[in-house]
């Protein structure tokens, strides 16, 4: 879903970037990447707009990336010691805020495939 706003502050190149990224990262697997993507498509279609979904990509890269295990066997103490790490970075509230959030929507989609409010989070994440 593009808008006026969208282009102006560049956001399809920014997803694309973002994306592009992603694909080339030699640190996330081929399933995680494919995951992300998964999330990112999910998302657009419950009409995300684009820039939040550019600062989505990003987030999940530096998640995934930070992890440290692949998503599937990412256990609550992984995911903890991924928020102390982004913690540790000196990010505003509001964007360890967005960590936590993304982190959580990311986890709810990978376990149960969607976002839905009436999904509850998984085990690992609340």
């Amino acid at each position: 879903m593009t808008t006026e706003k969208d282009d102006l502050y560049n956001y399809n190149t920014r997803l694309k970037g973002a994306l592009r990224l992603i694909a080339s990262s030699k640190i996330i697997i081929p399933s995680d990447k494919k995951q992300i993507r998964a999330l990112l498509d999910h998302l657009a279609a419950r009409r995300v707009s684009t820039g939040r979904l550019s600062k989505y990509a990003f987030h999940l890269k530096t998640i995934v990336e930070h992890l440290h295990i692949t998503l599937e066997k990412a256990k609550r103490k992984d995911i903890e010691k991924l928020m102390v790490w982004v913690n540790a970075q000196g990010y505003s509230p509001d964007t360890i805020a967005d960590y936590g959030m993304i982190t959580k929507r990311f986890f709810k989609f990978i376990r149960f495939g969607n976002v839905d409010r009436e999904t509850t989070f998984p085990e690992e994440v609340r």
